[in-house]
């Protein structure tokens, strides 16, 4: 049995590899607790790490950490393997795993800076779907999943990081539809988007004077209403964000 996990960013080639490594346990016996029967198991743990940013001539990586179990440490780097290839060239996407499937969503394609483009990418058949274009295409989109749909935060229109929108839209893979909702508190580009306990929680990004805030902010879909929670202690954009 094997883990895959996916790793979506620009580079210069169209190809989209995929990076395999078996399900392993990292053990690490520390001479200490083994003297008293304790030792310390950590099973391989599978990232998923998004994003990048690189020329148009851009497209999509696939690729998968784990750790082989071994008292030194070793580690098997796996290995790659093409199973597909992109139908079109595009960078500054936002990107997220949802029911088995890989969603590519806005950015920068075909010699534009908002592309609306949204694809459906499936592993087991390597095979690529165009979906419903965006209700507003943008690059550095914030995108989360929660409860079967897609959610799209934000983003930017123009070069270099310009024209942020306060978009909030909701996209349903079982319908290929796209519906707005009660969008943001400020037009943003770059943010950060998680889904935790049923809410989605916006964070970070840069508005419309280029600066930087620390902003954050929670949608509730049961509501359909945000509330303010507390902000970043110090202001980010281009952020990573993962729920554990």
């Amino acid at each position: 049995r094997h883990t895959r996990s996916f790793h979506v960013t620009g580079v210069q080639t169209c190809a989209l590899p995929i990076f395999e490594v078996p399900d392993v346990a990292l053990v690490f016996e520390d001479p200490q607790e083994r003297a008293h029967g304790r030792v310390a198991r950590r099973v391989g743990q599978v990232g998923l790490h998004l994003g990048g940013c690189g020329p148009l001539a851009a497209v999509q990586h696939v690729h998968d950490l784990a750790f082989a179990a071994a008292q030194a440490y070793a580690q098997d780097q796996g290995a790659w393997s093409a199973v597909g290839q992109t139908t079109t060239e595009r960078s500054e996407i936002g990107t997220v795993g949802l029911n088995g499937k890989i969603y590519l969503l806005g950015g920068e394609a075909f010699g534009r800076q908002d592309s609306p483009l949204a694809q459906e990418f499936d592993p087991a058949s390597g095979k690529w779907r165009d979906l419903a274009p965006m209700p507003k295409g943008a690059s550095h989109v914030g995108v989360a999943a929660l409860n079967g749909k897609i959610y799209v935060a934000g983003g930017f229109t123009a070069n270099v990081h310009k024209n942020p929108l306060d978009q909030f839209v909701e996209y349903d893979p079982a319908t290929n539809a796209w519906k707005s909702l009660t969008p943001l508190s400020g037009p943003r580009g770059s943010v950060g988007l998680a889904a935790v306990g049923g809410k989605l929680h916006v964070i970070g990004g840069r508005g419309p004077d280029a600066k930087t805030v620390g902003t954050h902010e929670v949608y509730d879909p049961q509501s359909g209403k945000w509330t303010a929670a507390a902000p970043l202690p110090v202001a980010r954009d281009h952020l990573g964000i993962v729920v554990v």
